[in-house]
């Protein structure tokens, strides 16, 4: 039945989506990341972690523990870094400098 798998695999998405969303919030970053690549849905996965990789940097502006486990997430599905490494960039580029230092490893792996 494709239309209870289609409704099913959505279910999955926003599940992991929240997930995502709710382990973000609370700064548990590894959690937040393998709810990330865990969703399905590629296009959402990818956007996750665009939202986490900006959210770890701009948590990182003081201190480096953030940043530090940005750059040691896996990224083991394909894109995921590519995401997480373009929106450092663009934060960086919005940032003053000295925030941005922490976030340079990431950007140049």
């Amino acid at each position: 039945d494709n239309e209870g798998e289609a409704a099913a695999r959505t279910a999955e998405e926003r599940l992991w989506t929240a997930a995502f969303r709710h382990a973000c919030d609370v700064r548990q970053w590894t959690d937040a990341y393998v709810a990330a690549a865990a969703n399905p849905n590629t296009e959402r996965a990818v956007e996750c972690v665009r939202r986490l990789a900006s959210v770890m940097a701009e948590d990182s502006s003081g201190s480096a523990t953030a940043a530090e486990a940005l750059v040691n997430l896996p990224f083991a599905r394909p894109g995921l870094a590519e995401a997480a490494a373009a929106a450092v960039r663009r934060r960086g580029e919005a940032t003053a400098v000295e925030s941005a230092v922490p976030l340079y490893t990431l950007a140049c792996r």
